[in-house]
Formats: C-alpha cells, sequence, structure tokens
C-alpha cells in the first residue's frame, strides 16, 4: 500500500520577504487556511493544496467586486440539501417504534428545516437587499407620552441670562445658599399669584381638597347600628 503524500503548498516570497516571514503571512491568510480545512472535506481526494487556495482567493476577489452569484448558488444548494435531510429525518421519525427516538429525530428534522428557511432567507436578502434608513428619533410607548422634539427649557434659560426663569432663580436664592422670603419676587412665578378674590371663587377653591366626607358618614352609620343592635340585646 502506497502511503498518501502529505499536501503541501507552494508560498511564493514577496520581493525583498524572507522565507519565514513568508510562511508566517501564508499561515494567517484567510484563504489559504480555508483552503487546508477545505481539502479534508473535499469529495474528490488528492486537490492541490496551491490550486484551491488560488481558487478560492479569485472567488474572495470577485465577491469583494460585488459579484454574489457564487454565494447564491452555493446557499441554494445548501438550502437543497437541508431539505433532503429533513424529509430523510423525517421518514426516520414515522417508522420510530418508541417515543425518545421519535423525539429525537423529529428535533433534528425540525432544526434542519429551520436551517433551510434561515438559508432562503439569506438568499432573499442578498437579491433583494433591505433598505437602510436612517432614524433621528423613535419614540415607542404603549400609553401615553409627551415629545420634546425643541430645545430644552433649561438650555434656553442657559442662554438668555436676563429671562424671567433665570431672574427668579437668581433671586430666590442667596449667597449661603437659603431661600428668602420673597422668592417669587423680582419676576417670579408667584409674583402675581393672590389667589381668588371673589366668593364663588374662594369657595371653589376650599373644595379642592374636599372628597366627599364619605368616610365620617359610614362611621355615623356604624355607630348607629352597633346602637340598635345593642337596644335588641337589651329588649331580648
Amino acid at each position: 500500500m502506497t502511503k498518501r503524500t502529505p499536501p503541501q503548498l507552494r508560498v511564493v516570497a514577496l520581493p525583498g520577504e524572507r522565507e519565514t516571514a513568508a510562511q508566517a503571512r501564508a499561515a494567517v491568510t484567510p484563504t489559504m487556511t480555508a483552503a487546508a480545512t477545505a481539502q479534508r472535506y473535499a469529495p474528490v481526494k488528492d486537490v492541490d493544496l496551491t490550486a484551491l487556495s488560488a481558487e478560492l482567493t479569485r472567488q474572495a476577489a470577485a465577491v469583494q467586486a460585488g459579484d454574489l452569484s457564487r454565494a447564491e448558488e452555493m446557499l441554494s444548494a445548501q438550502a437543497h440539501t437541508l431539505d433532503a435531510i429533513f424529509n430523510q429525518l423525517a421518514a426516520r421519525a414515522a417508522d420510530a417504534q418508541y417515543l425518545p427516538q421519535l423525539e429525537a429525530l423529529l428535533k433534528l428534522a425540525l432544526r434542519a428545516q429551520s436551517q433551510a428557511r434561515s438559508t432562503w432567507e439569506a438568499v432573499s436578502a442578498i437579491q433583494h437587499p433591505p433598505l437602510a434608513g436612517y432614524i433621528n428619533q423613535a419614540n415607542i410607548a404603549g400609553g401615553h407620552q409627551q415629545i420634546n422634539n425643541g430645545t430644552r427649557a433649561g438650555n434656553r434659560a442657559r442662554a438668555n441670562p436676563s429671562s424671567g426663569a433665570n431672574r427668579w432663580r437668581m433671586a430666590g436664592h442667596r449667597s449661603d445658599g437659603r431661600v428668602p422670603h420673597n422668592r417669587f419676587s423680582n419676576g417670579g412665578p408667584g409674583e402675581h399669584s393672590t389667589g381668588p378674590k371673589t366668593p364663588e371663587g374662594k369657595r371653589r377653591s376650599a373644595m379642592r381638597g374636599y372628597k366627599g366626607a364619605v368616610r365620617p358618614e359610614l362611621r355615623a352609620l356604624a355607630r348607629a347600628l352597633r346602637e340598635q343592635e345593642q337596644a335588641l340585646e337589651r329588649i331580648r
């Protein structure tokens, strides 16, 4: 029996490049390392490693130039292969006699089916690439929300030191950090807030915290029922 000769890769050094540097460059070149792996799985035996690496380099250059026909061909063939694996496993699962064997075969079959679907989606993405959209702001909420797309009030106040908000802020704080009693003076928000003046306005203002007085009425009702029960007990 003739001993098989291990595959050899012929590395051509670049001008001025040492042999060790050329070998190191070949060891990390993607097409050369992929050629060494593909040779072990290739259906054709004794494929020349240097020629295989050169072919992979040519196909990679085609992809870089925008030619994806090889990728479409490869993915289409893989999708058909995965479909064949799915049908084979599904047929074997139909003949299974035990539940664990049936479950294992169906899981593998459905996994192959999912991979075939993903492969066809990849083919569709190559033929019909999605349009890229640039969104400055996306607001997603389940209920009501408030969106302020303009300049923030704080930034406007800082940009205009003479605004009313800044005058109120500067007048509302002393140098020692304490807030004086007249913090709403000098253009503050409460300068003209004097409260209701008419009787109707005062009555409505007084009723703002009114909750209906239900709890006192319930207490009085419970007290009356308790007294009635005690009176019935005395009659008996």
